[in-house]
């Protein structure tokens, strides 16, 4: 069992954070004479009730080791060849034999004809993150669509990027080679055999159960309930559900996921009877093991960190470590195992970034510390992992190239642009009527010198540019989430703009005669630090805006 004095440990976090934020633990030890022990914390819902082992919450990004298991299956079963190909279904094969309409960038010609299913899962295609593109209602084969306008910052297989559109990529293409979507797959070969009988990829389907946990953020030093993240209007959901499922769309329990780490703990067998193998050796070997070091984070010359199929695997004090943590809104998670060492931990929280990353690495750090130190759970100094630091921005004002007009003030900007990529884009100016004003209007003063816009994506819902310069065509660019109505009993307008890391830049180009010809983003969404190749602002633009009207 735990050490009581490190569980006082957690108290004194979740106490720090303040209204009794949520937290599930589970701890598979096969050494220990209680195999599985369980802990919880917090409330669950805003009614007032407790999270318990029966909470449902969302696992966000640990979603992704079930993708690459279900897909290391369906390889197993050796009988999902390719449409008119003689070659079987495998780790090798190509994305372009699967979905032949696939395209990558012109800067990646080389990567789109060698790009392995593999590759999608480990993220080493060379394309960064890009998910602020990702619109709510984009469909698996949208996303496929997108990526041909994705700009490289490397070459295929050179360094881990963490990317979402290739890992919907991946489940698309299980798609179509086996006609099932991701969600079949993992509940017939995984949940249903493990005895997860509370685990789906349905909101729905967990909401009727009552069971269902809220999300919370702490806003201006407020924990406030958030919208959940699959929560959208119309016929959207199901949309994105199905888009979503592979990178972050499973709904499980703290009892479901102990017999998912089991069952990884015992390579692939079940908790219940050890002659019964719910994982191949085959899956379980391949995705958790290293395939691409993230060269940024190495010790002595050997990677801190490399990346698996689902999973990201390093060390602590030595010993062999196999996790994935995930965030959304109002979520954290962290799923990790030590397979050496018999022992795996899930902690599920139901509120988001803020706080919520300490408490789970130190609490994950500090209960591997107890058994590997056999009950000393205590940070010593130099425990700590050194970390990367993060990119710069790059500045867009620093190109030599030069606007051909005359900048006329913000009001000469406002209108619709547009972008393969992004899509449409209306920014306004703080005189204009609409409804994103509207909503700005909400939660802050509206400032004459910013251009405000709304957006249809998934993980933003507004944006607005921050000149940098007075009378300059240079502005920085912010993505927000701004919910005008609140969200559950508190019904006060609430502005989400702690994201400093999608703070970019933006460059409006002008023709001769002063007329906006488009705009030009870096760092936003995705290619931070990076300054990509080409001699003119439009060329050297992560993404390139067309001005469509006024």
């Amino acid at each position: 069992m735990l050490p009581k004095e490190l569980l006082g440990w957690v108290d004194e976090q979740l106490d720090s954070i303040g209204r009794d934020p949520g937290l599930a633990l589970a701890v598979v030890d096969l050494d220990a004479d209680e195999q599985t022990e369980f802990h919880c914390w917090g409330l669950a819902q805003e009614n007032g009730n407790k999270v318990d082992v029966e909470t449902i919450f969302s696992l966000a990004s640990c979603s992704k080791a079930f993708n690459a298991t279900a897909i290391g299956l369906c390889i197993d079963d050796d009988c999902f060849a390719l449409p008119g190909a003689t070659t079987p279904f495998s780790w090798d094969t190509k994305v372009k034999d699967v979905l032949p309409q696939f395209r990558m960038h012109d800067e990646a010609k080389i990567s789109q004809e060698d790009l392995k299913i593999r590759d999608l899962c480990c993220h080493r295609s060379g394309i960064p993150g890009y998910i602020e593109a990702l619109s709510v209602d984009d469909r698996p084969e949208d996303v496929v669509q997108k990526m041909r306008f994705c700009r490289p910052t490397a070459s295929i297989r050179e360094k881990p990027q963490y990317d979402n559109m290739g890992i919907i990529t991946s489940a698309h293409m299980l798609h179509i080679i086996t006609s099932h979507p991701i969600s079949h797959h993992v509940t017939t070969r995984i949940f249903r055999p493990l005895g997860m009988t509370s685990s789906t990829y349905s909101p729905e389907e967990a909401a009727k159960t009552g069971k269902l946990c809220d999300a919370f953020e702490t806003i201006g030093g407020k924990l406030r309930r958030m919208p959940f993240w699959l929560d959208v209007e119309g016929g959207k959901m199901e949309v994105m559900n199905e888009t979503q499922a592979a990178p972050g769309g499973v709904l499980s329990t703290i009892k479901d996921m102990s017999r998912w780490i089991h069952c990884l703990l015992l390579k692939g067998k079940s908790p219940d009877d050890p002659e019964k193998t719910i994982i191949s050796a085959a899956a379980y070997n391949e995705t958790t093991r290293g395939h691409q070091a993230d060269q940024g984070r190495t010790t002595n010359g050997k990677a801190q960190t490399e990346y698996g199929l689902g999973w990201m695997i390093s060390n602590i004090d030595g010993h062999d470590l196999v996790e994935h943590a995930g965030g959304q809104q109002g979520v954290m998670t962290l799923v990790s195992f030590l397979p050496n060492d018999r022992l795996g931990i899930v902690i599920l929280c139901n509120f988001g970034y803020l706080g919520s990353v300490a408490v789970t690495q130190g609490l994950r750090r500090r209960i591997v510390l107890n058994k590997i130190r056999r009950g000393s759970w205590q940070e010593e100094s130099g425990d700590q992992r050194e970390m990367s630091g993060s990119a710069q921005p790059t500045e867009l004002s620093e190109v030599s190239d030069c606007n051909a007009g005359e900048f006329g003030g913000v009001a000469s900007l406002a209108g619709l642009y547009e972008s393969p990529l992004f899509g449409q884009l209306r920014l306004h100016t703080s005189k204009e009527n609409s409804k994103a004003l509207e909503d700005f209007k909400s939660v802050v003063t509206l400032d004459e010198t910013y251009l405000y816009a709304t957006l249809d994506k998934f993980w933003y819902t507004h944006l607005w540019l921050k000149p940098k310069h007075s009378r300059s065509a240079d502005f920085w660019v912010q993505c927000l989430k701004i919910y005008p109505q609140g969200c559950g009993k508190d019904t006060s307008p609430i502005l989400d703009d702690r994201t400093p890391a999608k703070v970019g830049s933006a460059r409006f180009v002008l023709h001769p005669d002063g007329q906006v010809k488009g705009m030009a983003w870096n760092d936003v969404v995705g290619t931070k630090g990076v300054k990509l190749p080409g001699s003119s602002i439009e060329e050297r633009a992560e993404v390139w805006f067309e001005r469509v009207t006024t």
